[in-house]
């Protein structure tokens, strides 16, 4: 999402008209907290007028340039830098095991296969997501959250849960 709300800009720059227009035109006012109240809907229009239209190589030039420069304004690092060590760590054993090991995203394919690689270990072809066409039901969704049901059937099935809050003292291979 970050991605799409720094080429709104752009788009202006090449449509004008997009200026007084919402959700482009809370977009360019810069504050935060309003472009975090933008409701679904105007988050999907931004993400579809910001990538629409341009060809997969198009797309991973465009990604692949922007990756680099991008920041987290609340830790000031590149973005690549924010992933969990604990999942780093996961995705290490799990390889050093014998297993393979995927990525299924709820993002665009595309963009994460810009980086997974280099960050997670994990060839493209092991990245699986939504692409441009894709639509979503976002109806009671709470990204991350892990239920008692869920944590239930987990325990009931023999699997190991992890916690990244309870099982490690670093999250981030910076702290």
């Amino acid at each position: 999402m970050i991605y799409c709300l720094d080429r709104v800009p752009v788009l202006v720059k090449a449509k004008p008209e997009l200026a007084s227009v919402e959700p482009f035109k809370t977009v360019m006012t810069g504050n935060l907290e309003a472009i975090a109240r933008l409701p679904l809907p105007d988050l999907e229009r931004l993400v579809a007028a910001t990538v629409t239209g341009m060809s997969v190589d198009e797309f991973h030039a465009e990604v692949t340039a922007w990756i680099p420069k991008a920041k987290n304004k609340r830790w000031n690092r590149p973005y690549t830098e924010l992933t969990y060590l604990p999942m780093q760590e996961v995705l290490t054993y799990f390889r050093a095991n014998g297993y393979k090991t995927y990525i299924v995203t709820g993002g665009g394919q595309d963009f994460v296969r810009v980086y997974s690689g280099k960050v997670y270990g994990i060839p493209v072809e092991q990245v699986v997501g939504s692409a441009g066409a894709t639509s979503y039901g976002y109806a009671d969704s709470k990204v991350g959250t892990f239920t008692q049901a869920l944590y239930d059937e987990a325990k009931k099935d023999g699997w190991f849960v992890i916690s990244m809050k309870n099982d490690w003292k670093r999250i981030f291979a910076f702290d």
